[in-house]
């Protein structure tokens, strides 16, 4: 998984809909859609189940969310400290 991966997944997940998620990221529905496709398939198993009302994640998407916030904050706070050596 890439971080562009992570991002937009986070994104799918917290919008609840992959045209939403496509809308704030500035690319087609079909580039995410195609995108958690290929984590899906990366890590043979199914995040979300998808419906007319758009995407509800399954219990390993859940915990996939929870990894890709995990990694963010650790990256965030990563950059904290390396900036604070700086000054």
């Amino acid at each position: 998984m890439t971080e562009k991966q992570g991002l937009y997944y986070k994104y799918c997940y917290e919008a609840g809909n992959i045209a939403a998620a496509a809308e704030k990221l500035y690319v087609s529905r079909s580039v995410v859609s195609r995108m958690l496709s290929d984590l899906e398939e990366e890590f043979d198993t199914v995040f979300f189940t998808r419906g007319k009302r758009g995407i509800v994640p399954t219990e390993a998407g859940k915990i996939m969310y929870k990894g890709i916030c995990d990694a963010i904050e650790m990256q965030n706070e990563l950059a904290k400290r390396l900036a604070a050596l700086k000054e």
